[in-house]
C-alpha cells in the first residue's frame, strides 16, 4: 500500500481522471467524459458517492475486496482508505461520481429536518 492517492478535496481525484475543476468544493465525475482511467488506492478526506453501472477491477476497502456490478452505490467519507493500487493500466469504469469537501457540510444544520423524516433527533 505503498502508492495511495490523498484526496484532500474534491478536485484531486477529478483532476487524477482528466477532468478540469469546476468548483472548488464539489467534483462531478461522468466516467464516460474522463481521460484514460487507471485503478488507485485513495485516502480520503473528502465525502463521496461512486454511482458504478461497470467497473473492470475489484476493489479493497478495509481488509475485503470486492467485485462490483452494475448498479452499485458505494459511499466514503473522510478517513477510509479503498480502491486498487495503480498498476499504470487503464481500467474500465461505467457511471458516475460526487465527491465533495468537508465544508460543505461542516456549518450545515443537516438535523434541523429530521423531525419532519422521523429519524432520531441528535442530543441538544
Amino acid at each position: 500500500m505503498s502508492n495511495i492517492l490523498k484526496i484532500r478535496n474534491a478536485n484531486d481525484y477529478g483532476r487524477y481522471v482528466g477532468l478540469k475543476e469546476r468548483h472548488p468544493s464539489v467534483c462531478v465525475v461522468d466516467y464516460s467524459k474522463a481521460e484514460s482511467v487507471r485503478s488507485s488506492l485513495n485516502s480520503y478526506d473528502v465525502y463521496a458517492i461512486f454511482v458504478l453501472d461497470h467497473i473492470s477491477v475489484e476493489l479493497a476497502y478495509g481488509c475485503g475486496k470486492y467485485g462490483f456490478g452494475g448498479g452499485t452505490m458505494v459511499c466514503v467519507g473522510p478517513g477510509q482508505v479503498g480502491g486498487k493500487e495503480d498498476n499504470g493500466r487503464a481500467i474500465e469504469i461505467k457511471g458516475w461520481a460526487l465527491l465533495f469537501d468537508q465544508n460543505l457540510l461542516r456549518d450545515a444544520n443537516i438535523s434541523s429536518g429530521w423531525p419532519r423524516t422521523g429519524l432520531p433527533q441528535e442530543p441538544t
